[in-house]
């Protein structure tokens, strides 16, 4: 049931996105949160606060107008991760000398 509930959120928010509403995912974020896309291009970086994230998403619409996110699979395994605010948070934990997950 739980991974039934992640995938229908996962394809709302990216119906959403395809629309040109960033509003919902951005309320999806949890109040730590990395955003990365990798590689050396205008779109590459991390992102760790809203507004960028905003930012970026504008920036993706204004160089890539017309670009869709497609789906191919969600992967949801396990239960709820415990989080002590009783919502399912995923937490890394950094090791030094080594970049974030």
């Amino acid at each position: 049931m739980y991974q039934r509930i992640i995938r229908t959120r996962i394809r709302a928010v990216v119906a959403r996105l395809n629309a040109g509403d960033v509003s919902h995912m951005l309320r999806t974020l949890a109040p730590r949160f990395e955003a990365r896309v990798h590689g050396e291009h205008a779109l590459s970086g991390c992102r760790t606060q809203p507004r960028t994230v905003q930012r970026w998403w504008a920036r993706r619409f204004r160089l890539l107008p017309g670009a869709r996110c497609t789906i191919e699979d969600i992967l949801v395994n396990g239960p709820p991760l415990a989080h002590p605010g009783g919502r399912g948070r995923r937490h890394h934990q950094r090791t030094p000398g080594r970049p974030p997950l």
